[in-house]
């Protein structure tokens, strides 16, 4: 539980423990026949467990951790040490009886390999502390002055003495919250990046929600995804993709990994992924990037190697959720790799020439103040209540389709398949011919095989829903792309 003093107030983790004789529960010094001041090993673990320090596993992982107040810290060995030298240093040395805060700093430091040594630590009590989570109607956010909880009707803040469960402190929110109507840069930000189109704000607004939600449902996994909805060669970005996305690392502990050299093979490819990480970006991912590898990584969980230490795994109830930010489409094209996508385009307002600084005057994050960070607080929870009232919001690509298409193929291609006087869908047509009259409409293409171009129609008809049929009548085959009328396309 919270120190009922702490309400609405900051917490002040960094302090070394005020700790006098009278209240250090394991005397771990002692003095030997010759006076020799020395440590005892075990009564030293008990002091250490005193300071909040003990052991967290996590299936295969072990990891030192320190506990103030519900708030838990992965702590490494150089901080331990910093800690307890600050701690004995605080110790009011006229009641240690013959000994000074000197002297026992002295055989600390004498004794440092024993007393730090991993094995020994490893002999600290195993805590399993029981961590907040979002639920399928509730979302939770540590602000500095209070844990506020965002449902689909109400934002409100609870005091952190009603609070019984822990948080990690990498997740705090180091700024207060209280509810405003005001309009932020941000919000303005992605009206700009989504062209005015109040279907795709939505959309990626509820693409942002989904985000922050740290709830999962097993039965409908999703990568977001990010895409510059450009008709472009694919290395034009700067559509403002990667600053959404970075957004979200503002309220929720972020893992940024870039997508264009990821190697979902290589060794220690996710070492920097910890348990307390809720979301990791692949940001500006390559055209080839890994998806289909991926997706038992995003659906399933995370298998996590670090170098020195074993293999270990998050649970997908647990392991964090993925954004991917790309110039260009990744993955398949097949239905089952599109329901498990959830793809924003972004518009054309901003590019290499035209950035939000050009907008705003300033660079996000960084020059902002406390009131223009309340306002992009209160729009990103705002955008967890639409998403928790409406799920993710499908709208009706500008672009995508068309982007899919080009890629699978050659803008040639789609310009010639699309065009009536070259084409006519729910028409057969013999494939040696319609081969011909591509390569003599776009010469460029001349050395294209008939067995690519058959393997563009199939892609093209997968992309738009359409049916691809082939057919043999002895020397000859026939093709046909049938167009259901009633599609949306």
């Amino acid at each position: 539980m919270f120190k009922e003093n702490i309400e609405g107030s900051e917490l002040n983790l960094n302090e070394p423990a005020d700790l006098t004789p009278e209240k250090i529960p394991h005397k771990f010094w002692y003095r030997t026949k010759d006076n020799k001041l020395k440590i005892d090993l075990k009564k030293y673990i008990g002091f250490l467990e005193s300071l909040g320090f003990a052991k967290y596993i996590q299936d295969k992982n072990l990891i030192f951790i320190q506990i103030k107040d519900n708030i838990v810290e992965e702590v490494s060995i150089p901080h331990m040490k910093d800690y307890v030298i600050d701690t004995i240093r605080n110790f009011d040395s006229e009641l240690l009886d013959d000994v000074t805060t000197y002297r026992l700093e002295c055989a600390i430091l004498a004794e440092n390999r024993r007393l730090f040594a991993q094995g020994n630590l490893e002999f600290l009590t195993t805590r399993t502390p029981e961590f907040f989570k979002d639920t399928k109607d509730e979302a939770f956010f540590p602000f500095r002055n209070g844990l506020v909880c965002v449902t689909a009707e109400l934002i409100k803040i609870i005091p952190y003495k009603d609070v019984s469960f822990y948080l990690w402190k990498s997740q705090l929110i180091d700024r207060d919250f209280s509810e405003t109507d005001e309009i932020s840069d941000f919000e303005v930000f992605i009206k700009h990046a989504m062209d005015d189109s109040p279907e795709r704000i939505e959309s990626l607004r509820s693409a942002l929600g989904y985000s922050l939600h740290r709830h999962k449902d097993p039965a409908n996994p999703k990568a977001v995804i990010f895409i510059d909805g450009r008709i472009s060669d694919g290395s034009s970005g700067r559509s403002g993709k990667s600053l959404a996305a970075n957004a979200l690392g503002k309220l929720r502990k972020m893992v940024i990994l870039d997508g264009r050299s990821f190697n979902a093979g290589k060794t220690f490819s996710f070492q920097r992924v910890k348990p307390d990480t809720n979301l990791v970006s692949f940001d500006d991912c390559r055209k080839n990037f890994p998806m289909d590898s991926m997706f038992s990584t995003f659906t399933e969980g995370w298998s996590i190697e670090e170098k020195n230490k074993p293999e270990y795994y998050i649970k997908y109830e647990d392991a964090p959720k993925p954004i991917l930010t790309t110039n260009s489409l990744i993955g398949g094209y097949d239905d089952s790799t599109r329901a498990r996508q959830f793809v924003v385009e972004f518009g054309s307002h901003y590019n290499a020439k035209y950035t939000p600084r050009d907008d705003f005057g300033n660079t996000f994050f960084t020059e902002w103040d406390e009131k223009e960070w309340n306002k992009f607080d209160n729009y990103m929870l705002k955008s967890v209540q639409l998403f928790l009232a409406k799920g993710l919001i499908p709208y009706q690509y500008q672009n995508l389709e068309y982007k899919r298409a080009v890629e699978s193929s050659s803008v040639e291609y789609v310009e010639f398949i699309e065009c009536p006087d070259n084409f006519i869908f729910n028409t057969e047509y013999d494939k040696k011919t319609l081969h011909g009259d591509f390569r003599k409409a776009f010469p460029d293409h001349e050395k294209l095989s008939q067995r690519t171009f058959t393997l563009w129609m199939k892609a093209y008809a997968d992309i738009k829903g359409y049916e691809f049929e082939e057919r043999r009548s002895g020397n000859d085959r026939y093709v046909k792309i049938s167009k259901n009328e009633d599609l949306p396309f």
